[in-house]
């Protein structure tokens, strides 16, 4: 299982891509700190770095992958398990590309909210990127790569909006937050709950494949 991982991420660190993925997020920080939006630019490096995972599964299109792997003494649950840790690690330097961009902007009086706001926020971007990742791998399993992109970019678009609508929380009446934070700490739970889920139906669709 840690050669697939391994393989993942070696597909993501080749020298074009490496320098595209740098650029990118050197960008995000640029403008998160000179130009004042910190706090979405943090929120965009968690769930661009998840929206990655896309990427896994257009290499294994390309080099057909699979049949490959079809070959090789790997179980179906090392190879689902596997694309789950892989899109973790990288979910993860995301977030903590998104913490050096918001502790920058912060510092540098650059953004709108204060320091427990936007952990807060931070935490909740984590967890939509988690409900991201939860839907995304079974649904590219299901759809494959070009089917499935487009499901994704609708995700990530409704994903995003709510996170963004959830920054302007505090704006709101006192009695509506309480109420809007009790029904968004139910989700999160059950988003928390479901990630052994997401990947028993990923175990599932890949099982019934034939490569």
């Amino acid at each position: 299982m840690k050669g697939l991982v391994k393989y993942d991420l070696m597909q993501l660190a080749g020298t074009s891509k490496k320098s595209f993925y740098l650029l990118y997020f050197v960008g995000l920080a640029a403008v998160g700190v000179m130009l004042g939006g910190g706090t979405i630019c943090s929120y965009m490096a968690v769930m661009i770095g998840c929206m990655t995972g896309v990427s896994f599964f257009s290499y294994e299109s390309w080099y057909h992958w699979d049949s490959y792997c079809a070959a090789m003494p790997l179980s179906n649950r090392q190879i689902v398990v596997s694309r789950y840790i892989s899109l973790l690690i990288v979910t993860g330097c995301g977030v903590l590309w998104g913490i050096v961009i918001g502790v920058l902007a912060l510092a540098a009086g650059k953004m709108d909210l204060t320091w427990t706001q936007w952990l807060l926020s931070m935490v909740q971007t984590v967890l939509a990127a988690l409900l991201y990742m939860e839907i995304e791998i079974p649904v590219m399993y299901r759809f494959g790569v070009e089917r499935g992109r487009i499901v994704n970019i609708l995700l990530f678009i409704i994903l995003f909006a709510g996170i963004s609508a959830l920054a302007e929380i505090n704006e709101m009446p006192a009695a509506v937050t309480s109420v809007v934070q009790l029904v968004f700490g139910v989700v999160w739970v059950v988003i928390l709950l479901c990630f052994p889920v997401s990947i028993a139906v990923s175990m599932r669709i890949r099982a019934k494949k034939e490569y």
